[in-house]
């Protein structure tokens, strides 16, 4: 049996290395084209649908924003949009 030698992703190497504030730009810089779309739609819409939701979330915290700054941002986007913030982010948590 061969086991996975890949990336080891658990580590904690790079965690709080991005904060909230240079989300927009690192956005045009450096994210990938997907990310950079749903951010771009997160933007200008106020809202993504859910498996947009899961992905973007799950990329920042990738790349380091912890999370206290992550519910801070979803919050912010939210309540500029038609969407209710604390319904949304603890429907999500509760998975």
């Amino acid at each position: 049996s061969h086991s996975y030698t890949g990336q080891d992703y658990s580590a904690q190497g790079n965690v709080g290395k991005v904060s909230l504030d240079q989300i927009d730009s690192l956005s045009t810089k450096s994210f990938p084209p997907c990310m950079r779309q749903l951010h771009k739609a997160l933007r200008e819409n106020h809202h993504l649908r859910h498996g947009g939701r899961m992905q973007y979330g799950l990329f920042l915290k990738g790349i380091g924003l912890t999370l206290e700054q992550a519910l801070q941002f979803w919050k912010q986007e939210f309540i500029r949009g038609k969407m209710d913030p604390d319904k949304v982010i603890l429907k999500n948590q509760s998975r």
